[in-house]
């Protein structure tokens, strides 16, 4: 429509139907919004956190906070942004930039999980800095096909992370 927002731009939509406000849930917005009305198929993946340390739980809070950011650009089509947000979210983690890892007790797993986050990190700067050669240059390289794949990159890894960080200090807990 003539009239929709530019992307990024925030524009409240009323329905008036006469009895109040319209919820939409998260999973069905994919399933019966998105996936109707494009040729994609949309699937919802869940983020596991552990909520049983309070203050490590603040922490993963700012790490999420900056993955609603992501998806939110992301919904407004603004891929930069997007990277932008991941990055935040990824340097938001508990002990950042450093010390993620610290509590993985096997060494190898400890550095293959560390040297994965650097490389996430790396794809990550991708989108937040303007190409310098190739077709791209003065401009971000990335897409929406990018962004996209950066989000459930970071979803995964969030999830996945979280429990695996969860578990090793439930092991440390149990072997003091």
């Amino acid at each position: 429509m003539g009239d929709d927002p530019q992307p990024g731009e925030v524009r409240e939509f009323l329905f008036d139907h006469g009895n109040g406000t319209i919820t939409i849930e998260r999973t069905e917005w994919y399933q019966r919004v998105l996936s109707a009305t494009r040729s994609e198929e949309y699937r919802f993946l869940e983020l596991a956190l552990p909520r049983s340390d309070r203050e490590l739980a603040q922490e993963w809070d700012k790490a999420v906070y900056h993955l609603q950011n992501a998806e939110g650009s992301y919904a407004s089509g603004d891929d930069a942004a997007t990277f932008s947000h991941l990055r935040g979210a990824l340097d938001a983690l508990p002990g950042a930039k450093q010390a993620i890892c610290d509590s993985i007790a096997d060494v190898g797993k400890r550095r293959a999980v560390d040297d994965l986050l650097k490389q996430l990190g790396s794809y990550l700067h991708l989108g937040r800095h303007v190409s310098e050669s190739g077709p791209a240059i003065g401009s971000f390289p990335v897409d929406h096909l990018d962004a996209a794949f950066a989000i459930d990159l970071m979803r995964t890894t969030l999830s996945h992370l979280s429990l695996m960080l969860s578990a090793e200090a439930e092991r440390a807990r149990r072997n003091a």
